[in-house]
């Protein structure tokens, strides 16, 4: 997943993208999110470090390979919070 604009971008291994944890929201207390929260629809996976989450997607690629991650690059985990 990667901003719109490509400076942030963060990658999950396919067991942590389909793990029941791992959620697309749309609303939070029962209301719609707003844009200081993600709106409108932020990825949130409780599996993994904060780090591993973006508040706003641009973009998603689902590839066969491991992608481009931000933190790993800068010499963290890439599986940081499994």
């Amino acid at each position: 997943m990667a901003t719109a604009d490509n400076q942030y971008y963060i990658s999950i291994d396919m067991a942590s993208a389909l793990h029941p944890q791992t959620l697309l929201a749309y609303e939070m207390n029962g209301r719609p999110l707003e844009v200081e929260h993600g709106a409108p629809l932020p990825p949130v996976n409780t599996v993994k470090y904060g780090s591993k989450n973006i508040k706003r997607i641009g973009t998603i690629s689902f590839l066969d390979r491991t992608p481009r991650d931000y933190w790993a690059e800068r010499g963290y985990d890439y599986y940081a919070g499994l």
